[in-house]
């Protein structure tokens, strides 16, 4: 039997016999419990290089921001996450006078992520009321358009994380059974403002005939779409296909 498991932004369960992960870089700045009192809020992430990384991510989390007494990511599911960075740095204006954190990870030319890093902590404090902003989210970053040209955007605070409401699951294939194959197949995908699947791509592939009946499920699959501001729009995620042999 078949067993589904779906991820959210920037998450995988690994096949049998993949590559190992890469390791978590080092963060090197600003330290753990670093106060700022700076304004604008602007803060310049800095991480180690980790070898053979063809990019990174960040995700930045605010305590406060999207719930009162609870970080971002335990409301949403994520921190404010932005990928797709070929350097070990980042620079970002923070939301407002309150706590934050961040981590990091490498990401390989398979677009396999590797172990995050922990999470290290600031805050802003002092900022005279006179220049002080609500704590609201900035608007979250678009990916490049799917090949309908419809906008990608990233979860993180203001975006709702989609949910699957259909999920049939892929059969083995006769000769994958006798061959007694099993493991993961992880798929990148995007889940449309309407709720459907497109632009499915094995990231971790298993074996070619049940990397195409895992794709084929997939693409049957319907959701309730994230939402931006209570409209629907496309957000991408990563989905495991678990064979597993009764």
């Amino acid at each position: 039997m078949a067993g589904i498991f779906l991820a959210g932004a920037l998450s995988l369960l690994f096949a049998q016999g993949a590559a190992a992960p890469l390791a978590a870089p080092s963060l090197i700045a600003p330290p753990d419990e670093s106060t700022f009192t700076n304004h604008p809020r602007t803060v310049h992430f800095r991480w180690s290089a980790v070898p053979n990384a063809a990019g990174y991510a960040i995700e930045i989390d605010c305590e406060d921001c999207c719930r009162k007494g609870q970080w971002c990511s335990e409301v949403q599911g994520s921190g404010y996450v932005v990928a797709d960075l070929k350097q070990p740095e980042y620079q970002f204006d923070f939301w407002g006078n309150q706590k934050g954190r961040w981590r990091v990870w490498a990401v390989d030319d398979h677009a396999q992520p590797g172990f995050k890093s922990a999470w290290a902590g600031f805050r802003f404090i002092g900022v005279p009321n006179a220049v002080k902003t609500p704590a609201q989210p900035p608007p979250p970053a678009a990916a490049p358009t799917t090949s309908q040209g419809e906008p990608v955007y990233s979860y993180g605070p203001g975006i709702t994380q989609a949910k699957a409401i259909y999920t049939p699951q892929p059969k083995y294939t006769e000769a994958a059974r006798k061959a007694k194959i099993q493991g993961e197949v992880v798929m990148d995908v995007v889940i449309g403002a309407d709720g459907k699947t497109r632009d499915v791509k094995v990231l971790r592939s298993l074996e070619p005939s049940l990397d195409a009946k895992a794709v084929e499920a997939l693409k049957t699959w319907r959701f309730e779409p994230a939402t931006k501001d209570g409209h629907p729009v496309a957000t991408r995620a990563q989905i495991s296909t678990s064979f597993r042999l009764l």
